[in-house]
């Protein structure tokens, strides 16, 4: 990915185009944390049994950790370009930093993606602001009007919304997009998935009888 992203890189602007490196790395990864979120979580009520059957506690943990990281990374990508004087890797640098008189027709459909953006990102920011990153108070004691809880198809919507924009400005300069949706990786839920089924045979095979119960005490990860 990396040497695909430097490629592309090489027709933007040279002002941008660490910035769009850097941007479009992020966007990558959080289309990775929301597939493998997916995978785990999203695949078929059996899944969610065959995790809560292996290690209930820890996988809750885990979903509401992943939902957490999708809503900062989304909020962090969508804040504002300077805070407090300090610049920040977000989304609107693409517009902020373009040449105005050389692409106007390019930054007005930017702009046209980043307002989207905002509408369907809104939620996670509220999110961000008030409860992940910071425990409001009059949240917390639900004595504020209690914000409404997030779904799959909020993050999908987000996710989309932001694919359109990072891709209308790839075109634009490369004539090539991404597919940050079908990203893949080695050792992803799936593979994690095909361990806990495996588990679940065995211990099957150890209740039925097939495989002998102190059979665990030869592991070669015995003392792991």
């Amino acid at each position: 990915m990396t040497l695909t992203v430097e490629k592309t890189a090489q027709q933007v602007p040279e002002p941008l185009r660490d910035i769009f490196i850097e941007l479009k790395s992020a966007v990558v990864w959080l289309h990775g944390h929301w597939i493998v979120y997916r995978q785990l979580y999203g695949k078929s009520p059996e899944r969610v049994e065959l995790l809560n059957e292996s290690a209930g506690t820890f996988f809750n943990l885990l979903q509401n950790i992943l939902l957490h990281d999708m809503v900062l990374a989304i909020a962090r990508l969508t804040d504002r370009s300077e805070v407090c004087g300090r610049e920040n890797l977000v989304l609107g640098q693409l517009v902020e930093k373009l040449d105005s008189k050389s692409y106007s027709e390019l930054i007005e459909r930017l702009r046209e993606h980043l307002i989207i953006i905002s509408t369907k990102c809104e939620i996670f920011r509220k999110k961000r602001n008030r409860e992940v990153a910071h425990s409001d108070l009059m949240t917390a004691l639900k004595v504020d009007v209690e914000l409404p809880g997030v779904s799959r198809q909020m993050f999908e919507d987000a996710l989309a919304a932001i694919r359109d924009y990072m891709n209308e400005f790839e075109i634009y300069f490369s004539e090539s997009s991404t597919a940050y949706e079908y990203f893949s990786m080695n050792s992803d839920g799936e593979a994690l998935i095909w361990q806990l089924k495996r588990a679940a045979d065995y211990r099957d095979g150890v209740n039925e009888g097939a495989i002998p119960r102190d059979r665990i005490l030869k592991s070669r990860y015995r003392t792991a």
